[in-house]
């Protein structure tokens, strides 16, 4: 549809051209002002249609998530390195968090949840929790019985840890 939108723009564009063109006492000169025209009209809608693109998870694909989540559902795998598991405890879920000037990871487990950033680690316990949803399209809350958590994530991101979070802690709460 951008393709299209700036093709038809230059298209009318020289079309106008031709016509000024036509007319003999502005003679070839208009030509020339309307290419220029057309070059600044097609670099302005270039750069004001630019998408910025989506956040691409670093540590696992979420494409291969299959939401919604089923109870049998099996987890992509997760290439976080700098993660010691406890015994018996499978990486289900790692993104980065986005919080300007306070960087860090989101992890979730089979049984806790983790929140590094550079300036503090909290963990919650998976089958402590309650409710999780998304309070806007870069932030979500987990109630556990004790505490709120929020985690500031890209919002290409949030669906997932939503969707996982909830599916890891109704798999916690049944065993």
């Amino acid at each position: 549809m951008q393709k299209n939108r700036i093709f038809s723009t230059v298209i009318i564009i020289l079309l106008c051209a031709v016509v000024a063109a036509s007319i003999k006492f502005l003679g070839y000169y208009a030509i020339f002002f309307f290419l220029g025209l057309a070059v600044i009209i097609f670099f302005v809608q270039k750069i004001k249609y630019k998408k910025p693109g989506d956040y691409e998870n670093p540590f696992v694909n979420v494409n291969q998530y299959r939401l919604p989540l089923k109870p049998d559902a099996r987890m992509p795998a997760v290439n976080y390195s700098n993660f010691k598991a406890n015994e018996g405890e499978t990486l289900f879920y790692a993104s980065e968090t986005c919080q300007k000037g306070n960087e860090g990871v989101v992890l979730i487990t089979n049984q806790r949840g983790i929140i590094k950033n550079l300036t503090s680690r909290q963990e919650f316990l998976i089958k402590d929790v309650i409710k999780t949803d998304a309070v806007s399209n870069s932030a979500v809350r987990v109630e556990t019985k004790t505490d709120k958590y929020y985690i500031l994530i890209h919002n290409s991101q949030v669906k997932y840890l939503v969707a996982v979070i909830k599916w890891a802690a109704q798999k916690a709460q049944n065993n």
